[in-house]
């Protein structure tokens, strides 16, 4: 059924209502593209619904078109699917390898469940026996949805089965997304099989279950998230026999405009895992990776169970991931760990649902709920930070940095008790002026000032630093300091509270976006209020596709200019900003003459062409978005993720040696002769500025039989032994927090 006369792109339009109807072996059932009708105060959807259909392609399908998907969705709102059944014989002549049961680019759609119930439009939750749910089976992708950045819509997957598809959901650069209670079988046979494959999109993904079939003889994969740079939520999932749970490549940080050591971005929260290899991964793509940091709080911890065979927590992205467990909680605890920081709390967290069974459009005093939900969250956020920027670097950056520029050589002591005073609250910028000034701080103080600041140092581009510049750090103070960076200060615990707050005003924001997109008519203003209120650089690119979807190129162009500035955009996001003007200029162009992305010039194509094959980031994006609509045959494709090796890694929270950490802070100590007789001698220096000691000899017993005071920066002093009786006593050496331990023996 084509919605509009193939060819003629004025008659784009029509709408559908088709309730207990059969597709059966069509090429394509259901088209529909390219209609908005936007009077003065909102947009009004498509409004087209497909109730209890059934859509399928058998043996009797005649191939003489080639199947690609059951129904096609391009440029429109407000498409809603319920109770529908999608499938495909991938084996017969004529289908594509690469099949759909659902295209849409660009556009807002809804599937769900249909409530066959007389009182069903009328009842909040509908009883389970009258539920007809949506199914997709055997394709190659169940749902693909895809954006490219010209439009602001969103879709909802909600209360639906995949089973036997390489991926259930496949989600493109599509701004925002909903996918709730869902059942995922993952396991159609093939060396990798996803549950949900999202690139760059901001997703809330909740109440689902993934597993795989009974018998399973491939690699099932849960969740694969890719470069999504925006506020993503796996919450309240189960995982269950899978190769990996949960899976995040690349950069997968929200660019906003809070401190740069609140890292946003992806969360995972209240998710059950059982019998997997491996619960979640986190792993680079280019050299680049990382997830949300924290994971969880001190208040409301991450709520997560693990039971992964191989990792419960691999995270080989930056910074490193503070997670904070439920000390009570049954199997809460992350202990198969790497680049992780696990924290236990008395805290607790609930995990209750958030939209199941209940309704993502909102009524007027839901919205007031969440308006006020977000102004008292908005406001302890302000509250907070004003106190974070009190103590950075002692209420002033500029001060410090001018002060360690002026330094001389003589200076060093007073620097170091300076900047230790104001930890760990000392900036990145100021320790990097300080490690410039290799002529005033020794490579130890300057050791001990980056140690006692292990928040900058979760971001390797200081450590990097470190190693390259002119008079680089010891490779072991380094290494020393990257385990250090493991570590959980005030700091972090005040920037975890800020990352809490921060993030509950925007999953109030985006509660209110999700209801604008699903209106029946959207009030594109308020969208754009609550999307500006998000404070993140994917919202404000949706408030520039909400002007392009009015034809309003004007707003569209004055908010697009802006963001450089407004986000700090430098280097490859600056290219990357130069390649999305360039489309948005194309869009303009389309809009004024009447054109759709169908009927774009040679040299339009060329030009997204080329930014598909060298762009980066959201540029790239949109127009590998826009030669997918384009294309006949699915271009998208699922990468197999290459995941660590079975070696049980545990680099968390203790993994330095003693001895390493010692001779970092230039405390060593040795004891000779040994084997001794009546007297043996201790040769000692002390970290900076600390001129006492003690060393203490304890038996085999347990028991400490002698102690002696140990007093001067660096010295030596003798032992008498001619009390203590023969045998092997270890001996340990202590200075405030630092210690050193090792064996002696006496023989007379």
């Amino acid at each position: 059924m084509e919605l509009w006369q193939p060819g003629d792109y004025s008659t784009t339009g029509g709408i559908i209502h088709a309730t207990d109807a059969t597709f059966r072996n069509n090429a394509k059932a259901v088209r529909a593209l390219n209609y908005t009708y936007s009077p003065s105060g909102g947009t009004f959807v498509y409004n087209g619904h497909l109730h209890k259909c059934t859509f399928t392609i058998d043996e009797d399908y005649l191939g003489t078109e080639p199947f690609n998907n059951h129904v096609e969705l391009a440029h429109i709102g407000g498409f809603y699917i319920k109770g529908c059944s999608f499938s495909a014989m991938r084996s017969v002549n004529g289908v594509s390898p690469y099949c759909m049961g659902i295209e849409a680019n660009t556009a807002g759609f809804l599937v769900d469940s249909y409530c066959d119930h007389p009182n069903g439009s009328n009842m909040s939750i509908c009883p389970e026996e009258n539920l007809i749910h949506s199914s997709f089976s055997n394709f190659y992708q169940g749902i693909h949805t895809s954006g490219d950045g010209s439009r602001a819509c969103g879709f909802i997957v909600r209360n639906s089965v995949f089973e036997n598809n390489t991926t259930g959901l496949y989600v493109f650069n599509t701004g925002s997304g909903t996918v709730v209670n869902n059942d995922f079988t993952v396991d159609c046979g093939s060396d990798c099989d996803f549950g949900i494959y999202v690139e760059m999109p901001g997703l809330f993904i909740e109440d689902n279950t993934f597993h795989p079939k009974t018998t399973n003889t491939g690699s099932p994969y849960g969740i694969v998230i890719v470069n999504s740079k925006g506020i993503t939520d796996v919450y309240n999932n189960s995982f269950l026999n899978l190769r990996c749970g949960n899976v995040a490549i690349g950069d997968n940080k929200v660019v906003n405009n809070t401190p740069s050591l609140i890292t946003e971005g992806l969360t995972y929260t209240c998710n059950t895992n059982s019998g997997n290899a491996i619960d979640f991964c986190v792993l680079k793509d280019d050299n680049t990776g990382g997830i949300a940091s924290p994971q969880g709080t001190w208040t409301v911890p991450a709520g997560n169970t693990f039971a992964g065979s191989q990792y419960h927590f691999y995270n080989d992205g930056t910074p490193v991931i503070v997670y904070y467990y439920d000390i009570n909680g049954t199997n809460q605890q992350p202990t198969l760990v790497y680049g992780v920081s696990a924290s236990g709390t008395q805290g607790t967290n609930s995990c209750h649902s958030h939209y199941n069974g209940g309704s993502i459009t909102k009524s007027a005093s839901e919205k007031e709920t969440l308006a006020s939900d977000y102004l008292s969250a908005r406001s302890t956020y302000n509250s907070l930070l004003q106190l974070y920027e009190s103590r950075i670097d002692g209420g002033s950056t500029t001060t410090q940095v001018a002060d360690i520029n002026n330094a001389v050589p003589s200076d060093i002591w007073r620097l170091r008790s300076q900047l230790l005073g104001i930890s760990p609250y000392v900036s990145g910028e100021v320790l990097t002026t300080a490690a410039d000034r290799y002529d005033v701080f020794t490579d130890p103080v300057l050791f001990e000032i980056l140690a006692a600041n292990p928040d900058e140092l979760q971001h390797e581009s200081l450590i990097s630093y470190l190693e390259n510049k002119e008079h680089p750090l010891p490779t072991y103070m380094t290494e020393m300091l990257r385990q250090i960076a493991l570590g959980i200060t005030t700091r972090t615990a005040l920037l975890g509270q800020m990352a809490q707050y921060s993030h509950e005003y925007r999953l109030a924001a985006g509660d209110i976006v999700r209801s604008c997109l699903f209106d029946s008519i959207t009030d594109l203003s308020e969208l754009r209020t609550w999307l500006a209120n998000m404070d993140n650089l994917a919202s404000d690119r949706m408030i520039v596709a909400s002007y392009l979807q009015e034809g309003d190129s004007i707003h569209a162009f004055a908010l697009a200019n802006m963001l450089p500035e407004l986000y700090g955009l430098q280097g490859d996001d600056l290219a990357d900003h130069a390649d999305y003007m360039r489309l948005i200029g194309m869009y303009q162009t389309l809009n004024r003459e009447n054109r759709t992305v169908l009927e774009l010039t040679d040299a339009e194509i060329a030009m997204v062409n080329g930014i598909a094959a060298t762009g980066t980031g959201t540029s790239r994006a949109m127009a590998e978005a826009l030669l997918m609509e384009r294309s006949d045959e699915n271009i998208s494709s699922s990468n197999c993720p290459t995941m660590p090796g079975n070696n049980g890694g545990n680099k968390g929270s203790e993994g330095s040696t003693d001895a390493s950490m010692n001779e970092a802070f230039g405390f060593t100590a040795s004891v000779s002769p040994n084997p001794a007789t009546t007297w043996t001698t201790v040769a000692y220096t002390l970290p900076a500025k600390a001129t006492s000691a003690t060393i203490s000899l304890t038996n085999a017993l347990g028991v400490t039989v002698a102690t002696y005071e140990l007093t001067g920066n660096e010295s030596q002093k003798v032992l008498d032994l001619r009390g203590l009786a023969n045998g092997v006593y270890t001996y340990a050496v202590r200075c405030g927090k630092y210690s050193q331990t090792g064996k002696i023996i006496i023989t007379k």
